[in-house]
């Protein structure tokens, strides 16, 4: 598929954004730190939005074949993921070995546990399982299609008051799945920007409402605390921004050099995910010593993690200039 550009933007931006989130949690002592931290959490819906952006652009003209994208999709999130696992381990063998046991490293090859971050990749599993489905149901099931959105929506408003006591990873892809809709809301009415302005009124009142009810309650609005499993707080937030992002004018984003920066991010996100985390894990251990503050710590960790990335982009396409070659041999 063609690749655009408002998904490479809000994907690259996301994925700068995210780095900032998980290297400004060490320095929350710093009140400019703790703000970019907190509200920095918006990134996850922002990945959702341009995933399933891109499976409805091409869903609505082509049938999908449902084992075949179901096995497409799980190859493409699982074997960088257990690439990843093999080096995450290693690094923690000499920097964390207290954190290794045998439930911790089987929970994270079954991806219901163990690394934190192996969380979003259940969550991008969960979301490939559904699609089909509610692709299906919108062309074929309105009833189902609707009540799917009303359980999803409702989900969201429960989970401001409750707190469930099984593991958020079980029911996740309920809540999220309210971005799902979102997302096809905004691919059927891309070029009506009243209905998307209206949508983003919509859900900037209801992430005011929602905190209003969140400090009734006396609840916290730190957003990390709204996210596991996310609540209508939260994903009000993050459409929000979302839909801000997608509603600027596009000359904002024009610049050369912008445009490389996002795109790159963009192009290789789902690998610096797990790229800047390995930093980022190995990293911590000296934050101390080293006497980062949060904006050193950031760029040390971004700079690193581009260089990381491009020497294997380099590594990777020299092995199958190599494999190419002995083929042709």
């Amino acid at each position: 598929m063609q690749r655009t550009q408002l998904i490479d933007t809000l994907r690259g931006l996301a994925m700068l954004v995210m780095i900032l989130t998980h290297t400004t949690v060490f320095f929350l002592q710093d009140p400019t730190a703790n703000f970019l931290w907190n509200w920095s959490h918006f990134a996850v819906p922002i990945f959702v939005f341009c995933s399933v952006y891109l499976f409805f652009k091409k869903s609505l003209h082509e049938k999908i074949v449902f084992w075949s994208f179901i096995k497409k999709r799980f190859i493409r999130l699982l074997i960088p993921y257990y690439w990843f696992l093999v080096f995450f381990l290693i690094v923690l063998f000499f920097t964390k070995p207290e954190t290794l046991s045998i439930k911790y490293i089987l929970q994270s090859i079954f991806v219901i546990g163990g690394v934190d971050i192996n969380w979003l990749v259940l969550l991008f599993m969960m979301i490939t399982i559904i699609l089909p489905f509610f692709a299906w149901s919108f062309n074929k099931a309105k009833t189902l299609f609707w009540g799917f959105f009303g359980l999803s929506l409702i989900s969201t408003a429960i989970l401001l008051f409750v707190s469930p006591d099984i593991s958020y990873k079980a029911i996740m892809w309920l809540p999220w799945s309210t971005v799902l809709f979102v997302t096809l809301f905004y691919v059927l009415h891309q070029k009506a920007k009243k209905a998307l302005y209206l949508l983003f009124l919509v859900s900037g009142v209801t992430c005011l409402i929602t905190a209003c009810i969140q400090l009734q309650q006396h609840h916290s609005l730190v957003l990390i605390n709204n996210k596991y499993p996310p609540n209508l707080f939260y994903l009000s937030y993050g459409i929000t921004i979302l839909l801000g992002l997608t509603l600027l004018p596009e000359k904002l984003f024009a610049h050369a050099l912008f445009l490389k920066t996002v795109n790159f991010f963009s192009k290789f996100s789902y690998s610096i995910y797990f790229i800047h985390y390995l930093i980022l894990t190995i990293m911590a251990t000296v934050i101390t010593q080293w006497h980062f503050t949060w904006y050193t710590f950031f760029l040390m960790i971004l700079m690193t993690t581009i260089g990381a990335q491009l020497l294997m982009n380099i590594f990777q396409k020299e092995v199958l200039k190599k494999l190419f070659a002995n083929k042709t041999n």
